[in-house]
């Protein structure tokens, strides 16, 4: 399958995908425990495990989607042609898994574990401080290389207006720290003298 057409497949189940991934998100970030867990991996499984049930709940309402169990992990086949599982991933469409056998067979097109149908991952990306979902994509790999990836992520366009500032505070703060003599930033001089 091309990128258009995982795109048109994929076109109706778009507002789901992203609920599915940013109520997962947000289950773990209400959880009173989650500022003091102490490692990734937690909250991996916990979103993971989330996004599992809502995928669940969401997309078993379609005819042309069948969810599969296999092997510890959820697969979703739309129609006869795609199949599509939920992963974390990063910026460059990677997920970030241990390389498992079942992980190692989802991306080989080789593989008997899967007929011949275009396999893609949905993958939500967190910011750099992993605090939020930056994006949400739609990955397609053989192996290690990627053919493509697009951005599925659905904003609500809020823009917030800042205030104007008070006309009465126009002070200007006294500098904090000053340049030394001759500091260099991204290959240029700042000051000479």
């Amino acid at each position: 399958m091309t990128e258009d057409s995982v795109k048109q497949a994929l076109g109706n189940l778009i507002s789901d995908i992203n609920f599915i991934i940013t109520a997962a998100w947000k289950y773990f970030q209400d959880l009173p425990e989650s500022e003091r867990m102490q490692f990734k991996r937690t909250r991996a499984n916990i979103v993971w495990e989330r996004m599992g049930i809502n995928a669940i709940d969401r997309l078993s309402r379609y005819e042309n989607i069948q969810i599969v169990k296999i092997q510890g992990s959820l697969w979703f086949c739309v129609g006869d042609n795609l199949v599509f599982r939920f992963k974390k991933g990063n910026h460059a469409g990677y997920s970030r898994n241990y390389p498992t056998q079942n992980s190692l067979a989802f991306h080989d097109p080789q593989s008997s574990l899967i007929p011949d149908i275009q396999r893609i991952e949905i993958q939500y990306v967190l910011n750099v401080t992993e605090t939020a979902i930056e994006d949400i994509i739609v990955v397609a790999r053989n192996g290690k290389t990627i053919h493509w990836l697009f951005s599925i992520l659905e904003t609500e366009g809020n823009v917030v207006e800042l205030p104007e500032p008070d006309a009465s505070a126009t002070q200007i703060s006294t500098p904090v720290a000053k340049l030394k003599k001759g500091v260099i930033v991204d290959n240029e001089i700042l000051i000479k003298d």
